[in-house]
């Protein structure tokens, strides 16, 4: 009894609470101090809204555990670059910290920039007294649906999107007779039949809009995150010597009439 009792207890112990328990913990613990990196999120696209584009770069500072954060973790002053690489001499264009209009916030844009799918860009970020960012993100191009390959049967609207490399994941919004679904799909071939279920087949016409991601904003997308006590959660970037992400975007829309189908 006494031999059965103490596994009991040695099996007590090895039993781990899988609410409040210990999850995966980090393998290096760096014992030299933090050193505070900028963190991105850019985003690069070749559409526009009122003649302006859509690009622009958000800097944030990244701070100790241990020091008080700012009221505004916000960096204003850094000197931001994105590099066209794809001419024979590498073209630099300069992102200002702007706004476009009262009703927008402030960011690292430039108004002149109208980036082409298909291109390749590098980001630089500099501030002094802080390591320099850089990433890098290739612009997939603008979805489009194969001919004839748009269906409506089975309350679902199914379609394929045409071949693109540079596209990682599709996001898709269906209007129909004034309600929308939506639809995430990771890209597994060059070549993919999608599905949205609905809940009847259209009285007039259907309205899509396809955004196409790269694979930077795929990665850090659909990064999964651990919502566990007790867990370490390593960073997710897509950059150098920082934190965040620099990706890229392409979109379609359009209205498709049942006439057409």
């Amino acid at each position: 009894m006494k031999k059965l009792f103490f596994l009991l207890f040695l099996l007590s112990l090895s039993c781990e609470n899988p609410i409040t328990g210990y999850g995966p913990q980090p393998i290096y613990i760096d014992e030299h101090g933090y050193v505070p990196k900028l963190n991105v999120f850019g985003i690069l696209r070749p559409d526009s809204l009122m003649e302006l584009p859509q690009s622009y770069i958000h800097l944030e500072g990244s701070y100790s555990v241990q020091e008080k954060e700012p009221d505004d973790t916000d960096i204003p002053d850094a000197t931001v670059i994105v590099i066209d690489q794809n001419a024979s001499t590498p073209d630099s264009v300069w992102f200002n910290y702007t706004n476009f209009g009262e009703n927008i916030e402030p960011e690292y844009r430039n108004k002149m920039f109208f980036p082409t799918a298909g291109k390749t860009f590098s980001l630089y970020c500099y501030k002094n007294g802080w390591p320099v960012l850089t990433a890098r993100t290739t612009i997939p191009y603008k979805p489009h649906i194969k001919e004839n390959s748009l269906k409506i049967e089975n309350n679902s609207v199914t379609f394929e999107v045409m071949p693109d490399s540079l596209a990682g994941m599709y996001d898709i919004y269906c209007g129909i007779d004034g309600k929308e679904y939506f639809k995430r799909t990771i890209k597994e071939s060059d070549q993919k039949r999608i599905s949205i279920p609905i809940d009847a087949a259209p009285k007039k016409g259907i309205f899509l809009k396809i955004i196409a991601y790269d694979h930077n904003m795929t990665e850090y997308i659909t990064s999964p995150v651990i919502l566990k006590l007790n867990t370490y959660q390593p960073p997710i970037s897509t950059v150098e010597n920082g934190f965040g992400v620099f990706g890229a975007l392409n979109i379609w829309e359009g209205e498709i009439f049942q006439d057409t189908l």
